[in-house]
């Protein structure tokens, strides 16, 4: 029995050598050639007669715009909430509460529902070891 075990180790550790760690590399490779590929931010020009049309104040005009971008962008789906947020620069806190002042739904579905469930779960386990 021992020698079988030690064979199927064998083929594991040959498994993960040839198949497993060079898959892994090249997702890795893939993915930096992605990251190059994607601009670190995208500057957005806004011709001037409609910039002095925008009914903002002009001082932190660039903040609401990013604000209103974000919304906008969350409220059509196009943009999750992580992102949306951070485009904004708000707290997670601040952003749901700008969503509900301006009632824009929530985009919660039963999979996002199900994710939560099973972290709560991991945390009620983790917890209860400690």
């Amino acid at each position: 029995m021992d020698n079988a075990i030690l064979m199927m180790a064998g083929i594991a550790l040959t498994m993960i050598i040839f198949i497993v760690i060079p898959e892994l590399l090249r997702q890795k490779r893939e993915a930096q050639k992605l990251e190059k590929d994607r601009p670190d931010s995208v500057v957005l020009e806004i011709p001037a007669d409609v910039a002095a049309a925008i009914k903002l104040p002009r001082e932190g005009i660039a903040k609401a715009l990013k604000i209103e971008l974000a919304v906008h962008l969350y409220a059509t789906g196009i943009l999750s909430f992580g992102p949306a947020r951070r485009l904004a620069d708000m707290s997670k806190v601040d952003f749901h509460f700008l969503l509900g002042r301006r009632r824009i739904e929530r985009q919660y579905d039963v999979e996002d529902y199900e994710k939560d469930l099973a972290n709560l779960e991991k945390w009620e386990k983790r917890t209860a070891q400690n």
